[in-house]
């Protein structure tokens, strides 16, 4: 494996083993992210896309996967629209007031097309 995409696999767990469903700890995962930008010793230098919108699409992704998750253990009642709304209006906030990156909704609209076939099989 190349070192580049090591370096994102290993980024991408950094921040899954973070997630949570209530997203009450993204300024840790920002910190923990931080963190692991001055310490790794995979690349010699950092891509410079490595930013608060990246980290907000790898968070949407596991949050997505954990949302299905609770779905399906609690038998909630989620049409697909009423869960990508919902999905889109997390993973908005986060870039509107936690990260605070520009155009937010581009990330949260992003990440729902790009789930949405999941998403309609979960709830269907």
């Amino acid at each position: 494996m190349n070192k580049t995409k090591q370096f994102y696999i290993t980024l991408r767990d950094l921040i899954y083993g973070k997630v949570n469903l209530r997203l009450d700890n993204i300024k840790e995962i920002r910190e923990a992210v931080d963190e692991f930008k001055t310490t790794q010793v995979i690349l010699k230098r950092i891509p410079t896309d490595v930013d608060d919108r990246l980290i907000t699409y790898i968070i949407g992704e596991k949050y997505i996967d954990l949302k299905i998750q609770e779905i399906e253990s609690k038998s909630l009642e989620f049409t697909p629209r009423q869960l990508e709304d919902h999905i889109f209006r997390k993973i908005h906030e986060i870039g509107l007031y936690t990260l605070i990156h520009s155009a937010p909704e581009l990330i949260a609209t992003k990440i729902v097309n790009d789930y949405r076939d999941k998403i309609q099989r979960a709830v269907a």
